[in-house]
């Protein structure tokens, strides 16, 4: 099954809306394993959800609930990497980074995705997607990746997520 989608924007497989895709479900298009097919952006210091980021968690939430509801086993997680800019400790970076994490999660749950199926990740101010001199406000690090992956043990789960 030819799975498509284009920069960022998601376009369904045919099988999933279908329904042709029954014992096992496909791998998630290749875009989405990449850090920036969904990402939900934040306010300095803050974990507040954006309009935007509620739409782009919308459409995260309904494609990913059509692929969590497979009835073949799951194989899929959705890991959520939280990260800031390097303003600021790198503790408390660390903190609120895991605290956008946690609120994209709530978010996703209440919109039905199972809480064993979202992996939460922080990294703080580590991997930053636009590189700045220290303790500048840059609006693109402060962030929540959402990206696919293989399920693993617990163990290994956020291990995964911080690659």
């Amino acid at each position: 099954m030819k799975l498509l989608c284009v920069a960022r924007a998601l376009v369904l497989p045919l099988g999933l809306l279908t329904g042709a895709c029954q014992s096992t479900p496909p791998p998630p298009p290749a875009s989405l394993r990449e850090p920036s097919a969904w990402v939900i952006y934040f306010d300095d210091g803050s974990v507040a959800l954006k309009d935007p980021g509620r739409q782009t968690l919308d459409q995260a939430a309904k494609w990913s609930g059509t692929l969590f509801g497979s009835p073949a086993p799951p194989v899929w997680q959705l890991c959520l990497v939280g990260h800031t800019d390097n303003t600021g400790s790198d503790a408390s970076n660390l903190a609120l980074s895991r605290r956008r994490s946690e609120v994209v999660k709530a978010y996703l749950v209440e919109r039905g995705l199972p809480r064993e199926r979202l992996a939460v990740s922080a990294v703080g101010s580590t991997r930053p997607l636009v590189t700045t001199p220290p303790n500048t406000h840059e609006a693109q690090n402060r962030r929540v990746e959402l990206a696919f992956q293989r399920r693993q043990s617990a163990e290994a789960r956020e291990a995964a997520c911080n690659r």
